[in-house]
């Protein structure tokens, strides 16, 4: 039985030198850890890739310490990273595994089920290696940590991940806000002050923050969405993010708000009124933060979403930064903030006072 990492003198002599050198470092340094190493590479990798029904369902890691003993059945050039290669198929494959390294290497043997890879096992003496055999469509892992003959050490465990969510179903999310919690001001409380007169709410784009964090925590359940702190300098509005382990998250969506309007909040009735020029400079900025704090926290995608309470509210203003943020790769979203619900039917298409066809 294998009680450490592979050897990496042995290895050197099956991959050479020049490659052991670019294999990438691992915290995996006993065979212990290999079913936790497996689990978060196979939670990765369905995430970029679906089941193919007409392949084998199933492959293993097998962990040894002698890895030249199958040399000779070793394709040295289909090596995978635990940690970020997720290009090589891996149904219906036996790996050979190197969790020192953080690394596992394909035989040339097909399989077809689980019977195959018994088979293999027994033909290589490897009965008592610590092996790793899953179940692609169930998502579950079978580990045996003394060996596939000691039935009586079978732990099994399920995968469970989240397929990352797209553009459209933030998109869908996000207009689902739109609807139902910021459209009019029966919506929710906070949002106008005195809607009859454009005035805003105290702290309007806060508000629509806060409210923003609740719908896309009930929406994205599996996930995290967070909010910087209020003592952060350049803090993002909200993150949207997928925790894989203690240190390792993927985030797949920062959104920058903006709210703009035609005047300030204000207990008075006259408010101080913005310029169109300011509405414009505060959505620059914005694709500018979005851009920034995506790379920042190596977001997959930036958002700018501009809530629309001016008095001549239109998605037109979106034309002034829609090529900075092409170059930027930031996404424009523009919502419009209405004073009134008889505004908003007004508004629609086949209304009598709607300018839209």
């Amino acid at each position: 039985m294998c009680t450490g990492g592979i050897n990496k003198e042995i290895l050197q002599d099956v991959v050479g030198a020049s490659d052991l050198l670019e294999l990438p470092s691992s915290n995996a340094t006993a065979p212990s850890l290999l079913p936790i190493e497996i689990a978060h590479y196979i939670r990765n990798y369905m995430e970029n890739h679906s089941v193919n029904s007409g392949a084998p369902d199933c492959c293993a890691f097998v962990n040894i310490d002698q890895l030249r003993k199958t040399a000779s059945n070793l394709d040295t050039s289909k090596h995978i990273s635990f940690n970020i290669d997720y290009n090589i198929d891996i149904q219906g494959k036996i790996f050979l595994t190197t969790p020192s390294l953080g690394a596992a290497y394909s035989i040339n043997t097909a399989i077809t089920s689980i019977g195959d890879i018994d088979h293999y096992i027994h033909e290589n003496n490897l009965e008592d290696s610590p092996t790793v055999i899953v179940s692609l469509s169930q998502n579950k892992i079978h580990w045996y940590p003394d060996g596939i003959e000691d039935d009586s050490s079978l732990k099994q465990y399920e995968i469970h991940y989240v397929q990352y969510a797209t553009e459209a179903e933030i998109d869908i999310a996000l207009k689902h806000f739109h609807e139902t919690q910021v459209l009019t001001p029966s919506c929710s409380k906070g949002i106008w002050s005195k809607p009859e007169k454009y005035i805003p709410g105290e702290n309007l784009e806060q508000t629509i923050q806060e409210l923003l964090k609740v719908a896309l925590s009930f929406y994205f359940d599996k996930s995290l969405v967070a909010k910087e702190g209020s003592s952060q300098v350049g803090r993002y509005d909200l993150l949207i993010e997928q925790k894989l382990s203690n240190h390792n998250f993927h985030r797949y969506a920062l959104l920058e708000l903006k709210a703009i309007k035609s005047y300030a909040y204000s207990e008075s009735d006259n408010p101080t009124q913005y310029t169109v020029k300011y509405a414009k400079e505060a959505l620059v900025d914005g694709v500018d933060q979005a851009d920034i704090y995506r790379n920042k926290w190596d977001a997959k995608l930036g958002y700018l979403c501009c809530y629309d309470a001016r008095k001549d509210a239109s998605k037109e203003i979106m034309d002034e930064v829609s090529g900075v943020a092409d170059d930027k790769n930031v996404i424009l979203r523009h919502y419009i903030l209405y004073n009134s619900s008889k505004n908003f039917r007004r508004s629609q298409p086949g209304s009598a006072y709607s300018t839209v066809d």
